[in-house]
Order: structure tokens, then sequence, then C-alpha cells
């Protein structure tokens, strides 16, 4: 059977003004608590850190404003005196990593 060419009711899309508001309420459902690690991983993360070159290749698994996400990205620096990975288009706070792997 065919439509008889009516668009279906969708309820917030019928006022424009509430369209934006819709969206950053979904968007706001998605967020995660941020995890935890253990010691292991964290001792994981720390000899990759420690043994890693600037210019090798990672993988780095981050929370970041109640997302995880993921970034491969060139190694620039590691600073250990305000806790910071460099990559080539990311900085990432040391508190906020879940896992590191070179690619």
């Amino acid at each position: 059977m065919r439509d008889r060419g009516m668009m279906k009711w969708k309820p917030f899309a019928s006022l424009t003004e509430y369209d934006s508001y819709y969206q950053k309420m979904l968007e706001e459902k998605k967020k995660v608590s941020k995890p935890l690690i253990s010691e292991d991983e964290a001792e994981e993360i720390n000899t990759i850190l420690v043994n890693s070159t600037p210019g090798v290749n990672l993988e780095v698994k981050f929370f970041a404003g109640g997302f995880i996400r993921t970034k491969i990205g060139s190694l620039i620096k590691v600073d250990p005196y305000e806790k910071r990975l460099f990559l080539d288009n990311l900085v990432v706070p040391f508190d906020n990593l879940l896992s590191i792997n070179k690619v």
C-alpha cells in the first residue's frame, strides 16, 4: 500500500524553535560517565608513554565531554609537568586517557 503523500507526524519538528533544543536533548542522552581505569591499565599506559619516541603513531582512546573518543595521530611530545599528551592534531590530559596502542 502506498502512502498518500502526507508527511508523518513528528512532535518536535512542527515548531522550528524546538528542533535545535530537541537535537541537544538527544545528544545529552548519549553522554556517558567517565570510566575508571585499573592500576594495571594505568601502568600499561605509562609504559607505552615512557617507551614512545616523537613521531611514532599512536591510537589513543580518551574521555572528552561525556563521550569516549578514539583518535590516531603522530606523537609530538609527552609533557609530564603539565600532565598532557600532545599528538599532531590533539592534546589530551593524562586524567582523560583510557588506553594507548602503537599503530
